[in-house]
């Protein structure tokens, strides 16, 4: 789905507006400072039916804890690179090791 970017100034002179759009017509708005995505604005429609999703999925709530952890997923972020570089230990290695 498609969200609108907005300034944070102007989200705030159209907050009532913009939840109704949210709520009404389930649209959603990206609110930015300074260019700077720094949050969303979606409906309530929205929210229950993503948290519906994360109940029902247990995976993709362990999933989502891991990316929205900073320190996690900095670690994934640095053990792709290693892996791309050639670092990667092979299963065997590791597996000796314990």
């Amino acid at each position: 789905m498609q969200s609108t970017t907005i300034q944070a100034l102007q989200a705030r002179q159209n907050f009532g507006e913009l939840l109704e759009l949210a709520y009404y017509h389930n649209q959603q708005f990206t609110i930015a400072r300074k260019n700077k995505p720094m949050a969303r604005l979606v409906g309530e429609t929205f929210m229950a039916t993503l948290d519906g999703l994360i109940e029902s999925d247990p995976g993709l709530a362990d999933t989502l804890a891991i990316l929205l952890h900073p320190d996690l997923k900095a670690e994934i972020e640095q053990s792709r690179q290693e892996y791309q570089d050639g670092q990667a230990v092979p299963l065997e290695t590791v597996l000796q090791e314990l």
